[in-house]
């Protein structure tokens, strides 16, 4: 289980006409360079230094911190998609029926990231993603399939999906059972 379990878009990927790909990096970005960075020091302790232990041990943890993807594979054609996630190159993943999850919804969410100055003083920012769900019949299972900065690009998603998978865009409401709602009172 990584540390960070922050998901950045990294790209979408048409394939053909029925089948789309979203990836995201597994890592915030930083830890992705840091990745990258280790991987050069793999280098150099095979090259310059010759340790062949230290040179194995940087390249696993490089390729792991830098190499790390999951996303969703939509496939129009036959009416399914799979979740997937990729370590060190192998892919392990599921495929699902649309019929699983027969919805597909816009979810706003107000984000704020704080930066301290050397002098202690916070400059803070505040802004809001829209991330593009599907979502089971109950909406208690969501899989997330891209998180855009803007809203007409995710409603623009959010519609072609829909209308390419013969499912529906609707409004989130998971449905409460009657212990969540006892407990409540």
């Amino acid at each position: 289980m990584p540390i960070f379990k922050v998901h950045y878009q990294l790209t979408i990927i048409s394939m053909t006409q029925n089948t789309k790909r979203f990836l995201r990096q597994e890592f915030i970005p930083v830890i992705v360079v840091a990745g990258y960075g280790v991987l050069l020091l793999a280098l150099a302790s095979f090259i310059l230094w010759q340790n062949w232990v230290l040179g194995i041990v940087l390249v696993i943890i490089g390729f792991y911190l830098s190499f790390t993807f999951e996303g969703v594979q939509l496939n129009y054609g036959e009416n399914r998609f799979k979740i997937f996630s990729s370590k060190f190159g192998m892919t392990k993943n599921e495929w699902h029926s649309f019929k699983e999850y027969p919805y597909v919804s816009i979810l706003s969410m107000n984000q704020r990231s704080t930066v301290y100055g050397v002098s202690g003083t916070p400059l803070t920012s505040k802004f809001m993603t829209y991330r593009v769900y599907l979502l089971n019949q109950s909406h208690l299972q969501k899989i997330l399939l891209e998180e855009f900065d803007n809203e007409v690009d995710a409603e623009r998603l959010a519609h072609g999906v829909a209308l390419k998978a013969g499912i529906k865009v609707v409004t989130y409401s998971p449905q409460i059972s009657a212990a969540s709602r006892a407990r409540r009172r």
